[in-house]
């Protein structure tokens, strides 16, 4: 498994494998990349990066990740414009698309999403 950012999530499954979401940070103000790892023993693969265009940071830049029939999601404090994607998203083995309309929260000052845990 060829990690070159940081792990931030570690979820293990009896018969699926081992699943680490890797971010990526990239120059910009809160740019990254999200990039699924999978190692089920024998060899690991990874997923097509994510392209992060709004990244929380501190506490709120917790990430989780789980697997629900078939799919691995990953939620946490991002937002991936391109593909619809707000807190969380969902990785089928091909592409990333978002769970339903995602998450939404309005502040007065700014917007900001956030999961600490699936």
């Amino acid at each position: 498994m060829n990690v070159r950012g940081m792990p931030v999530a570690i979820y293990a499954d009896e018969t699926e494998g081992l699943f680490v979401a890797e971010i990526r940070t990239l120059p910009g103000f809160r740019n990254g990349l999200l990039i699924l790892h999978r190692y089920n023993g024998l060899f690991s693969t990874e997923s097509r990066p994510l392209q992060l265009t709004s990244l929380g940071t501190g506490f709120a830049s917790a990430i989780s990740v789980g697997l629900y029939q078939n799919r691995v999601y990953v939620a946490g404090s991002f937002e991936a414009v391109k593909e619809g994607i707000r807190g969380v998203a969902v990785w089928d083995g091909n592409r990333w698309s978002a769970a339903g309309a995602g998450l939404w929260a309005q502040f007065p000052i700014h917007e900001e999403i956030s999961v600490n845990s699936l």
